[in-house]
């Protein structure tokens, strides 16, 4: 199965891995940059408190993959997540997810 995660799906990815790192609540983050280079790829800046956080692709893309888990049930062993960013349709991701390999 495929699926395509939009840019608000991805700040909730982003939202509970932090929560998950820090042991606070998803409400309770708010990502305030999310952007892509081509050199260096996607990087997200996050603030929950007073205190902020940087994640760099593979963390992004496990937030996702966390999000799927614990929101929709997905297994996170059969789930691959595959970050876009189009100029002119903005951040999304493809989900590529197998559940017959379990």
């Amino acid at each position: 199965m495929k699926l395509v995660l939009n840019e608000q799906e991805i700040i909730d990815g982003i939202c509970v891995y932090i929560s998950n790192e820090e042991e606070i609540y998803p409400e309770d983050v708010e990502v305030k940059e999310l952007s892509y280079n081509k050199r260096t790829g996607f990087f997200a800046e996050a603030k929950y408190g007073l205190h902020h956080k940087q994640l760099v692709s593979d963390d992004i893309s496990e937030g996702i993959i966390q999000f799927l888990e614990e929101y929709h049930n997905f297994n996170p062993d059969v789930t691959v997540v595959e970050l876009q960013f189009d100029k002119k349709k903005g951040f999304s991701a493809l989900v590529f997810v197998n559940e017959g390999e379990e």
